[in-house]
C-alpha cells in the first residue's frame, strides 16, 4: 500500500508487552516521582499492531484495542508527564477504524495534547504523530515534511506548562529508508524551531543512530540540545541492536535518568524514558 499524505504547513510552537515489574536499561536508575522533575517518554505505536510482522494486514478492532491496552498499562505504570507517539492511528480503516491516540490516553488517564495526521486519505488512512500527557497546552502545531520518500513523515509540536515549568515538546518521525532524506527532514525541524527560545525537548523515532551525519547529532548541534550517552552502544530500541529512538533536551534541563523498557514488547520499538530536572533547581 502507498498512502498519499496531504501536505500541511509548519506551525511554530511556543514563541514559535505486558504491564508489570519490567526491566529497564540505562546508565542511570529511574527516580521516584516528585522533586520538581519532568518525566518524558517516547514510543512508536506501530499502528497498534504490537509486534506483528505484517503491518498492512487488517484485523478486528478489538485486536488493536488489546495491543493498545497493554501500551496504556505500561504508560500508567511509568507515570510520565508527557508521551510522544509515532505511527499513531487517528481513524484509519486498516487499523480498526478508531482513534488509537484517544484510546491510549483515556486508558492510561492522560489527555490528548496534540495530534498531526500527515498521512491523510479520506476513508482510508489517517495517522501521524501525537503528544499525550497531563500538562496544560498553550499552543500546538506540526505538519508533514516537505521532503519525503515513499511514506510521508512529519512531526507534532506543543508548548506546554507542567506545574510552573514552560517547555516546548516535539514528537517526530523521520524517514526509514534514506539518510539524505532524514538529514533534510531534520533541517526542516531546525528551520521550524530555530527562532524559538526556552526549554525544548525533541523526541521520537529518528530511524538512525548516532554518527557524524545522523539527524540526532544534527539537531543537537543546530538547536543546542543534548543527548544521554550518545556514543554508548546500547541499550537498543529496535531490532539488531539499533538505537533509533532518541530523547534530546535543551540545556535548560539536566537528564538525571534515562532508560529503555527492554521487557515491555509493545511494538517493534521499545519505549524510551528520561527524567529531566530544570537547570535552575541545581
Amino acid at each position: 500500500m502507498n498512502p498519499r499524505g496531504t501536505r500541511r504547513t509548519f506551525v511554530r510552537v511556543g514563541i514559535l508487552g505486558i504491564a508489570g515489574c519490567a526491566a529497564r536499561m540505562g546508565d542511570v536508575d529511574p527516580r521516584p516521582r516528585g522533586g520538581g522533575l519532568i518525566r518524558v517518554m517516547s514510543l512508536n505505536l506501530a499502528h497498534g499492531r504490537g509486534r506483528a510482522l505484517v503491518q498492512t494486514r487488517a484485523r478486528p478492532a478489538d485486536w488493536y484495542r488489546r495491543n493498545l491496552d497493554a501500551i496504556a498499562s505500561v504508560i500508567e505504570r511509568e507515570a510520565p508527564d508527557v508521551v510522544a507517539l509515532q505511527e499513531a492511528e487517528l481513524g484509519s480503516r486498516w487499523s480498526g477504524g478508531f482513534d488509537h491516540v484517544e484510546h491510549v490516553a483515556r486508558e492510561c488517564g492522560l489527555a490528548v495534547l496534540a495530534t498531526t495526521a500527515f498521512v491523510h486519505v479520506p476513508g482510508r488512512y489517517e495517522y501521524g504523530t501525537a503528544i499525550i500527557g497531563s500538562a496544560e497546552v498553550t499552543a500546538s502545531g506540526g505538519g508533514a515534511f516537505a521532503v519525503h520518500g515513499r511514506w510521508r513523515k512529519g512531526f507534532t509540536a506543543a508548548s506546554l506548562r507542567i506545574d510552573e515549568i514552560a517547555l516546548d515538546i516535539v514528537s517526530l518521525h523521520l524517514d526509514h529508508a534514506s539518510a539524505a532524506i532524514r538529514s533534510q527532514q531534520a533541517n526542516e525541524i531546525v528551520q521550524a524551531l530555530g527562532a524559538r527560545s526556552g526549554p525544548l525537548v525533541v523526541l521520537g523515532d529518528f530511524n538512525d543512530g548516532w554518527h557524524a551525519n545522523s539527524p540526532a547529532r544534527q539537531l543537537t548541534e543546530s538547536l543546542g540540545l543534548v543527548a544521554n550517552s550518545p556514543l554508548a552502544r546500547g541499550p537498543a530500541t529496535f531490532a539488531f541492536g539499533r538505537r533509533l529512538d532518541w530523547i534530546l533536551a535543551s540545556r535548560d534541563f539536566d537528564i538525571v535518568a534515562h532508560h529503555v523498557l527492554v521487557d515491555d514488547r509493545l511494538s517493534d520499538h521499545r519505549a524510551v524514558l528520561a527524567d529531566l530536572r530544570p537547570a535552575r533547581t541545581r
